[in-house]
């Protein structure tokens, strides 16, 4: 199934503006195709990540940092599939008994992706997410005892009004 823009939005719940937004920033991790018109649609797996990253933004990572995340579940997910890919071209090759596990594909250098950093600044994010809102609650709960005192006031005054 695809979604446009405007259904995308609605499942994801931000405005059509951000949908755009997120694509132009984070492209390649978050596509669309366009039809002839230039309408874009966005498949199921589109749908997942623009969750992935409306959750993280809701915890306050910048995108730079969900770019660094999104970078590093791409080439950790993008391996396996080429080394299957190897693996068909070697066994094309006339090695019909080869496996995966017989092999031998040099491996990718490690990503130059900050890992480290990004989980650093999730971690501050998650942080300062926790600390605004424990501030949020103690706020409310000052605001709920002075309300509490006031009504004690009021009701002393008005038993002390009837004697």
């Amino acid at each position: 199934m695809t979604y446009t823009v405007a259904q995308m939005a609605t499942l994801i719940d931000v405005s059509q503006n951000t949908i755009r937004n997120w694509e132009r920033d984070l492209t390649p991790y978050l596509q669309a195709t366009r039809d002839e018109s230039g309408t874009r649609h966005y498949d199921d797996r589109a749908v997942v990540q623009f969750k992935r990253v409306s959750r993280l933004r809701d915890i306050g990572l910048p995108v730079s940092t969900i770019r660094d995340i999104l970078e590093v579940m791409a080439d950790e997910q993008g391996l396996p599939e080429s080394l299957q890919a190897a693996a068909q071209e070697v066994a094309a090759a006339g090695f019909q008994e080869t496996t995966l596990d017989t092999v031998n594909i040099p491996l990718p250098e490690q990503p130059q992706v900050p890992v480290q950093a990004a989980l650093d600044t999730f971690q501050e994010g998650l942080k300062a997410f926790i600390e605004q809102n424990l501030h949020s609650i103690d706020v409310v709960q000052r605001e709920i005892l002075a309300d509490l005192q006031q009504l004690t006031e009021k009701t002393h005054k008005r038993r002390w009004l009837r004697r």
